[in-house]
């Protein structure tokens, strides 16, 4: 097999396997392929533990001001199998959304918390490229869904992406919480417990 033979199988072998893990990716203007392979693992896991379907839609469209996501999310109807949730992030109109099609599905994850996961991302102060936060951003975002999906499942996933700022944090409150007995230690309990041995 010649060279030009071997270039073209390895570029088939590549466009069959994009579209093979681009069936939760409705819309991706910004999202690169190694993204989009995190994104269709953790989605793919989510499904087959929960039955559930996450999508995402990331666009560089520009709505109209106070646009309603519902009505957006409705033209791309015949693309999503129920139950879901889809993910939007449309820049150009600084909208992140979620999107779910049940009330109680909406009840299994924080929508705040989500969102909030994505922006941090890509508001962070850094050398990296637009570009790459919001792919990390949308990286993010889809696992921290997915997490508190499965979470409120009782399931654990091994595809999702940790939550670095969640452990910082948590490292942030323990030291405080040390810091704090340790105060409570030298200015309260020791002249307590000293005084009382004086007395003695």
């Amino acid at each position: 097999m010649n060279k030009s033979k071997v270039w073209a199988v390895a570029l088939l072998t590549f466009l069959l396997q994009t579209l093979l893990y681009s069936n939760n990716i409705i819309k991706d203007d910004f999202i690169n392929f190694k993204a989009i392979k995190i994104i269709e693992n953790i989605s793919s896991e989510l499904k087959d533990k929960t039955g559930i379907n996450i999508y995402t839609i990331s666009t560089n469209e520009k709505l109209p001001e106070k646009a309603n996501l519902y009505k957006y999310v409705k033209s791309y109807d015949g693309n999503f199998s129920k139950p879901f949730v889809v993910l939007i992030f449309i820049p150009r109109s600084k909208r992140v959304g979620l999107i779910s099609s049940s009330e109680d599905l909406s009840k299994m994850y924080n929508a705040s918390t989500v969102k909030s996961e994505l922006i941090d991302v890509i508001a962070s102060q850094d050398q990296n490229k637009l570009e790459d936060k919001y792919n990390v951003g949308i990286v993010q975002g889809v696992s921290e869904l997915a997490d508190q999906i499965a979470k409120y499942k009782n399931i654990e996933l091994v595809n999702t992406i940790p939550n670095d700022t969640q452990e910082v944090i948590a490292i942030f409150r323990y030291i405080v919480y040390v810091g704090s007995l340790f105060v409570f230690w030298i200015f309260l309990i020791r002249p307590i417990i000293i005084r009382r041995r004086d007395d003695k």
